[in-house]
């Protein structure tokens, strides 16, 4: 199983060629401008033969590989065009050549599908690699049944816990403050302020949130992350009492950026249904009607796509409220 996790907190795999530093003195280039990495330019534009550009999509012309993907993974560049690879459990077609299943699947009556034996991570959302069949199969109705080893062995609305000797999938957040949280910071509800405390690994309301800090030292196992591209710190997510609020820079958020946001525990099942009824593995721009869902939920509840200057002008511009 793909845990939708993986899809959504992405701020511990950006691996982007730029660093994330507090610089309200950084400025992004805009289409046409010259450029040398795809840094210099302000998202989604790419840096295509020196010139910012937009992004490069299905059948265009490329020379690397991150013409085409930027920050997500779902392209390639192939003999000079961009393609797309799609996941296994996605939708296909095998007369556009431009989408193509990864080399470990096949196009199949529609959908991609495995050649050859599973693994943890190449089966499609809410399905698991059986360890005896190596084959993917769908999660059983009764979640208290499953014995698990990992989360990949849970639905995408749980993880793997292992905290009362039983290894069942639990819900994520539900863990309840004062309860343990030794297998995971999700066991706490990250979007309601809470925080898995890393001395007693029990959930805790963390007291820093949206603080100022310096760095993670005074965070309590949260981020701290710049407000470079906050349009008015002045939002629901403050909850501090700083009355030289003009002056703040950095800030404490949750583990993997998430921001207080009652909503969002929401948007992601409401996120999840559709990647599910749609058949979205990929989550790409071109091949997947989720997308733009995704977008949003990332900008409510995710500090580095709502502060992060390099993004947050494309995603303030989003219509969100008309599609949640």
């Amino acid at each position: 199983m793909k845990i939708l996790l993986i899809l959504i907190l992405l701020i511990n795999n950006y691996n982007l060629i730029f660093s994330y530093e507090c610089n309200t003195n950084v400025t992004y280039g805009l289409k046409g401008s010259p450029c040398k990495i795809n840094g210099d330019c302000l998202f989604p534009q790419v840096c295509f033969n020196s010139v910012c550009s937009k992004i490069r999509t299905t059948g265009e012309s490329c020379t690397k590989k991150s013409d085409c993907t930027l920050t997500y993974n779902f392209g390639d560049c192939v003999n000079g065009k961009c393609e797309i690879i799609i996941a296994p459990g996605d939708r296909c077609n095998p007369k556009v050549s431009s989408q193509k299943c990864s080399s470990s699947s096949e196009c199949k009556n529609g959908i991609c599908q495995l050649k050859s034996a599973c693994n943890d991570y190449n089966c499609p959302l809410n399905q698991y690699c059986d360890d005896n069949t190596k084959q993917c199969k769908p999660f059983p109705n009764d979640i208290n049944s499953i014995t698990c080893k990992s989360n990949f062995q849970c639905p995408t609305s749980h993880i793997c816990t292992t905290t009362t000797g039983t290894n069942k999938c639990i819900i994520k957040y539900s863990s309840k403050i004062g309860e343990q949280c030794n297998d995971s910071p999700l066991q706490c509800n990250v979007f309601n302020g809470e925080i898995c405390n890393q001395d007693t690994s029990k959930c805790i309301k963390n007291n820093q949130y949206f603080k100022q800090c310096e760095d993670e030292s005074t965070c309590n196992g949260g981020l701290c992350v710049c407000l470079d591209g906050a349009p008015n710190i002045n939002q629901n997510n403050n909850n501090n009492n700083n009355n030289n609020n003009e002056t703040i820079k950095s800030v404490c958020v949750g583990p993997n950026g998430e921001l207080k946001n009652e909503k969002c525990v929401i948007l992601e099942k409401q996120l999840e249904k559709c990647l599910l009824a749609e058949k979205c593995n990929t989550l790409s721009p071109i091949t997947c009607k989720c997308f733009k869902k995704y977008e949003c939920f990332q900008y409510e509840c995710n500090s580095v796509e709502r502060y992060f200057k390099y993004k947050s002008n494309y995603y303030q511009s989003l219509n969100c409220s008309s599609i949640n």
